[in-house]
């Protein structure tokens, strides 16, 4: 039986990646039945290059959906539910689909009940012209020995639930969700500054079976638009500080028991450690700023991060 997919791309000034995603989909071994171009208020000619790429492939159905300026979390629920396909496969701009991405996404959906597939991704930052390598998402979270362990019966245990409750692994470019069961989780949380894939995925694993490919089928690329700079660390380990703890909070909902729940704690206060140490590396200011966070979680400075503080506070020009 076919199995009907729709690419969805969300796409912010990406004029410089798009048509590289677009060919990717397009040499699919499995090829999707439409592609959804969610145009995110670009400024730079992002449109024009995905224009020009649909009139030089007349054969694909590609929509082009333009919307001002809110984020990726809602660009991409906007692509998904104007999907008409059984499944959805997400793709950012600036990321790629191996030719045979939807083939082994498809090849390891065994468990007819499950509502999501999702398989590993190549890693690499690119500086200029040059690519270097980095480790896979499985590789970073040392789950290959775990699938390893499950006779490649591609169904997901509870092994690898919790090293995702311990930190995100899914590439967002290489997996399929059923569009019903995005649905039922109401798609991706829009008011959420990082992780709202993370926090998705969790919430789709309270639905049922996930299945998984060991194959490595997209490459996820980091670059000076995309990486995660020091000025933005501390509000994105602020925002993982706020899912961490939504996931104690709601537990039930997450269907958390007490050794998951412990990892959650323990990601916490590990998060909260990573917190202390680039709040001072940035200064005293920073660290009175953030203060009332730290005092939600029952946190507090030690002598060694008000050190660090005012010797960082003293660096900056003007002192």
């Amino acid at each position: 039986m076919m199995q009907d997919i729709s690419a969805v791309i969300p796409c912010y000034n990406g004029e410089k990646f798009i048509e590289t995603a677009l060919n990717s989909i397009a040499a699919q071994t499995y090829p999707v039945q439409e592609i959804i171009v969610v145009d995110d208020g670009s400024a730079d000619d992002s449109i024009k290059r995905i224009e020009n790429w649909r009139d030089q492939h007349p054969s694909l159905k590609l929509e082009i959906i333009r919307q001002r300026n809110q984020g990726v979390a809602v660009a991409r629920n906007t692509g998904w539910k104007a999907a008409s396909s059984t499944w959805i496969a997400f793709l950012d701009a600036d990321d790629i689909w191996y030719p045979h991405h939807n083939e082994a996404l498809l090849q390891a959906h065994v468990d007819k009940n499950s509502q999501l597939v999702f398989c590993d991704a190549d890693r690499a930052q690119q500086v200029g012209d040059q690519e270097t390598a980095l480790p896979t998402f499985f590789e970073i979270a040392g789950i290959q020995y775990a699938i390893d362990q499950e006779d490649q019966s591609h169904h997901i245990g509870g092994n690898v639930h919790h090293r995702l409750l311990a930190g995100s692994f899914l590439p967002i470019c290489c997996n399929l969700v059923k569009k019903t069961a995005l649905e039922d989780i109401k798609g991706f949380e829009e008011g959420r500054a990082y992780g709202e894939d993370r926090q998705a995925w969790l919430k789709l694993f309270t639905l049922g079976p996930v299945n998984i490919s060991k194959s490595i089928a997209g490459k996820q690329l980091y670059h000076g638009s995309n990486a995660t700079h020091s000025r933005h660390a501390a509000k994105e380990l602020k925002a993982r500080l706020d899912l961490l703890n939504e996931l104690i909070v709601n537990a039930p909902m997450y269907k958390l028991g007490e050794a998951e729940l412990k990892i959650v704690r323990t990601s916490l206060n590990e998060t909260l450690a990573d917190f202390k140490y680039t709040l001072s590396c940035k200064g005293l200011t920073d660290m009175r700023s953030e203060g009332p966070v730290l005092k939600r979680y029952g946190a507090q400075y030690s002598l060694k991060d008000f050190a660090r503080g005012l010797l960082h506070s003293l660096k900056m020009p003007g002192n």
